[in-house]
């Protein structure tokens, strides 16, 4: 029988050195092996994230703006929801910034952008501070930046002029309307004043997260998305607001700054003429402006995004200060809060001469403090807006009183154009609960603002306040609906 004998220390040894050494040489190939794997099949689910936003487009492709230039950002969730990938790896959103012949160049994203839908008949105007004048944007450069509330802005040009990128434009006789892009967002009032608020002088900041119009439901339940955002059946990624109360005549209304505003009307008139900026698009729906749609610029301007937000302001300046003209020209400023009337009245001309618009005169008077707000949201003319008392159990005609069809309406108008609360309590007004979104109980007297809700004997509801009385965004009141030399009204496009 032969003799079997063990591995001896040294051949052991000897046996683990070899190893450690093989191990030594392989580990880093191995480790770069799976490294490799790893990144591929990373750069793989980037690949496959990527190709399901351009089939989501283009499933939804009427959903979207589709201008050189423009940012279409989709929520990756969203595309999970539609089963074009098995899961979200992480990722938030995915932006497609549009090329030439519609084109997608695709990025993954952790932040929202803000798509601008730019119908077609609309100019993208920014202004040149240079210049002193609006000029045409080049959207495949930034045109807007929301987070230092310079607001998108476009214009209608009259027929027969035609501008080219970086081409100075004059509104007062190449426009026939100016309007700026409201995005879609959610939004959260915290307790009574808003973030920071103090009381009904001195409100906080209302807090606004920007969303696609793919998201339907809020991140959370503080949060809420103003159903100026939804027309009829339709989600919407945002609204153009006539930039100035509307002017010109009712054959031939316009938006124009330093005009008359154009008053004296019916409701009822006021809506079918708000119509007639139609003939000039051809894929947008003017209308005039709902209720829901003046709390949805209310709200963003009393945000991070807005006026509140403009490091210019601080205090009761930050309220949006009065255009102050007894002659109801748009676009007036009367200067600073704590001396709103008492200095001369600053005309938009002057506004423009001094540039972007902060101190004693100018941008102050606008949504944002800037000159890409919002102007005449605060004095000027009362505003009427689409927005009406409809008690359920009544048979009065659409907008009419038990007494008169003060404001004109013979018959029943779709739903997605205005706005109706069922009940005089505006905690019950909406589905006998809270108008979410509305500018009503939600910031009820904000700035002092008067609060009067509508019932049966006064149906139909009225924002902002007339040049000579101390009321802002926030304010709103009960009429008749019928012709009145202090009301004027907004158009807005979807």
């Amino acid at each position: 029988m032969k003799n079997r004998r063990g591995f001896t220390l040294i051949e052991v040894m000897a046996a683990v050195l070899i190893l450690t050494s093989i191990f030594l040489v392989s580990f880093p190939v191995l480790t770069n092996t799976l490294k490799n794997n790893k990144e591929i099949r990373e750069e793989k689910q980037k690949e496959n994230v990527i190709l399901a936003a351009k089939t989501y487009i283009n499933m939804y492709k009427d959903e979207f703006s589709f201008f050189t230039g423009n940012i279409l950002s989709i929520d990756v969730l969203k595309m999970v929801e539609e089963d074009l990938i098995d899961d979200d790896y992480g990722y938030k959103y995915v932006d497609c910034k549009v090329k030439e012949d519609n084109k997608l160049e695709c990025n993954l994203s952790d932040t929202y952008k803000i798509s601008v839908h730019l119908s077609k008949g609309l100019t993208p105007v920014l202004y040149d501070i240079e210049k002193s004048n609006w000029v045409v944007a080049d959207t495949n450069k930034k045109w807007y930046d929301y987070d230092k509330q310079k607001w998108a802005n476009a214009v209608i040009l009259n027929n027969g002029v035609s501008k080219n990128v970086g081409d100075s434009v004059d509104v007062t006789t190449e426009v026939v309307g100016m309007f700026v892009w409201i995005p879609r967002y959610e939004y959260k009032i915290e307790g009574t004043y808003g973030k920071n608020g103090i009381n009904q002088s001195s409100p906080g900041e209302i807090e606004i997260n920007f969303i696609s119009n793919t998201i339907k439901k809020t991140s959370s339940s503080d949060y809420h998305i103003p159903n100026a955002f939804t027309f009829g059946s339709e989600e919407l990624s945002g609204i153009w607001v006539g930039k100035f109360e509307t002017t010109g005549t009712e054959d031939n209304p316009t938006i124009l700054p330093n005009s008359e505003s154009l008053r004296n009307q019916t409701v009822s008139l006021q809506f079918s003429t708000a119509q007639k900026f139609n003939n000039y698009l051809t894929d947008a729906d003017s209308h005039m402006m709902k209720n829901s749609e003046w709390g949805a610029v209310a709200y963003l301007s009393q945000s991070k995004y807005g006026k509140y937000g403009n490091d210019n302001y601080s205090g009761v300046n930050r309220e949006i200060y009065q255009n102050k003209s007894s002659s109801y020209y748009t676009g007036n400023s009367s200067g600073t809060k704590e001396t709103n009337g008492t200095l001369s009245q600053c005309t938009y001309d002057e506004i423009i001469d001094r540039g972007n618009g902060i101190g004693s005169c100018g941008g102050g008077a606008s949504t944002t403090g800037n000159i890409t707000g919002i102007y005449d949201m605060s004095g000027g003319a009362y505003e009427n807006v689409m927005a009406l008392y409809m008690k359920e159990d009544t048979d009065y005609d659409f907008g009419a009183t038990s007494t008169g069809n003060y404001a004109g309406f013979t018959s029943l108008i779709p739903e997605k154009y205005y706005d109706y609360y069922i009940n005089s309590d505006i905690l019950k007004a909406c589905s006998n609960s809270i108008c979410f979104g509305h500018a009503l109980s939600e910031t009820n007297n904000w700035y002092n603002s008067e609060s009067t809700f509508l019932d049966v004997d006064t149906p139909w509801l009225v924002r902002s306040s007339d040049y000579n009385q101390d009321f802002g965004i926030f304010n709103y009141k009960n009429s008749l609906g019928d012709a009145s030399i202090q009301n004027s009204f907004r158009i807005v496009l979807k």
